[in-house]
């Protein structure tokens, strides 16, 4: 692991951000009621009796940043904890006169068998300490690492946690966004591709987001970065990640495949271009009924309920320098796009880390969440209207 993690920071050119961005605030039609103060008190008083703890307020630019830490919303694993951040002005005595915020959901990343949802890293701090200093209550879950579908189940109700308790703490449920960055993007929209699978059970309502945000995702396990002439690098991250999350079972890996799901008919096969080209010409596959297998559309055995009915818009996001992703975020854009609104973005000068904190693409992230919310909420300091 510690080799394969020193490969992935070459391979990013990796380093901390040295400072936060500020997004946009949001506006649209109506105003948003005021927090309920009471009850958010009670439940601050609740979570911290629980074990969570609040850090040290963090100054994001000209801002100040609140997180409540390790916040348990599952009795399984301590592993099942999120962290919320909060705008200066949500938590008291401030919130005093604040409106409720939109909320966004945000998993991080981390090749499903590493990172936190604390960690630097991995970017899910700065995506969400920018979006909290913009105005919006940010949850961002842990999960269990390396264990599907265990992962998938704790996102799951994560996300159920948040929508009954981000109204007492100050979202406006209303308005609830979900973001993903690389795993992340690829739970998140697994997630809401399977929603009879993880969000059903759990009385999760069709239509409860108004948007989703994927940003610089895996949506194919079998072949996720471009091809290239002799494709080994494809075949390195199936070692070094999918396997050790999902195993090797090429039917469970069609069926935690987002892309796949919408265009079961994909090529998967991971040869390079040559020896594709090769094939192709002498009109021969690889000898084997599991070469044959990988190569054809989906086995008729897998009858996987794949939503794409209430969909909602999406953003999807690659970094110019994504280790080649940006092929497959291109091809999850373009297999959405007949289901629902899909914008397609790609950041130049940004790679794989450094998108969670360029100023483009978070301003992108501010300006996708502020055109899709139905309420104006006010920050403190600023006149009142109504």
């Amino acid at each position: 692991k510690i080799v394969t993690e020193l490969i992935y920071l070459s391979v990013l050119g990796l380093a901390s951000p040295r400072h936060r961005l500020k997004m946009s605030a949001p506006s649209s039609a109506s105003i948003a009621p005021l927090v309920d103060n009471p009850a958010q008190s009670s439940l601050f008083s609740s979570l911290i009796s629980q074990g969570a703890k609040w850090s040290p307020p963090s100054p994001v630019g000209d801002e100040i940043v609140h997180t409540l830490s390790n916040v348990s919303y599952g009795p399984d694993s301590s592993a099942q904890s999120l962290d919320v951040y909060f705008p200066d002005d949500l938590v008291p005595p401030a919130a005093v006169n604040a409106r409720i915020r939109p909320v966004l959901i945000h998993i991080h990343g981390g090749g499903w068998s590493r990172g936190a949802k604390d960690s630097a890293f991995y970017g899910g701090p700065a995506m969400a300490f920018a979006a909290a200093a913009s105005g919006f209550l940010v949850v961002t879950p842990g999960y269990r690492l390396g264990a599907y579908p265990a992962f998938m189940f704790d996102v799951a109700r994560a996300v159920r946690w948040a929508l009954d308790h981000a109204g007492a703490l100050g979202g406006d449920v209303e308005n609830v966004f979900l973001s993903g960055h690389s795993a992340g993007a690829h739970i998140a929209s697994l997630l809401l591709l399977r929603r009879k699978d993880f969000l059903d059970p759990l009385g999760v309502c069709p239509g409860f987001l108004r948007g989703a945000i994927l940003v610089s995702g895996v949506y194919d396990l079998f072949r996720p970065m471009a091809v290239a002439p002799i494709d080994m690098k494809n075949k390195w991250f199936s070692l070094a990640y999918v396997a050790p999350a999902f195993g090797t079972d090429a039917k469970l890996l069609r069926e935690s495949s987002p892309l796949l799901l919408i265009e079961p008919g994909k090529d998967i096969s991971n040869d390079g271009t040559i020896m594709r080209g090769v094939a192709k010409k002498l009109n021969v596959m690889r000898s084997g009924s599991d070469a044959q297998e990988r190569t054809r559309g989906p086995s008729p055995e897998i009858e996987i309920d794949v939503n794409t009915a209430d969909l909602p818009p999406f953003l999807v996001m690659n970094a110019s320098l994504d280790m080649g992703l940006q092929e497959n975020g291109k091809l999850m854009a373009e297999a959405l796009s007949p289901h629902t609104e899909t914008k397609y973005c790609l950041f130049a000068g940004t790679n794989h880390a450094s998108i969670c904190w360029n100023e483009k693409s978070t301003s992108a992230i501010a300006s996708f969440i502020a055109e899709r919310c139905s309420k104006e909420w006010k920050r403190r300091g600023k006149k009142d209207k109504t």
